[in-house]
């Protein structure tokens, strides 16, 4: 979902390639927090608005890597935009997983 907004904003949009990879975060970690909750780590315990909350948290720092990570191997290492989005999804979604798992959701 990431990757296909990203594409969508970046190749048929023309939006900078940093914009179109934060908005595909942002929307895709919306509807992740339903699944990690729901299905991956099939969570029945907590509250639900304390656990969004450290979700929010744990995102911003994604979010944060993400635009970096995407810049650094964009501008600065100078591989293209769509080959750098799939290293920093990668990056973003191990921190993603395991802060949900062990943070978030105390699993």
């Amino acid at each position: 979902m990431n990757y296909g907004i990203f594409y969508l904003f970046y190749e048929v949009f023309s939006v900078y390639y940093v914009v179109s990879s934060l908005t595909g975060f942002i929307v895709s970690a919306v509807i992740v927090f339903v699944f990690h909750r729901s299905w991956t780590f099939q969570v029945r315990h907590g509250r639900i608005s304390k656990q969004f909350v450290m979700f929010i948290l744990l995102m911003s720092l994604s979010f944060v890597t993400a635009g970096v990570s995407i810049y650094l191997f964009t501008d600065k290492v100078g591989i293209r935009p769509e080959f750098s989005q799939l290293i920093s999804m990668s990056i973003t979604t191990a921190i993603n997983f395991f802060g949900s798992k062990f943070w978030v959701f105390n699993i």
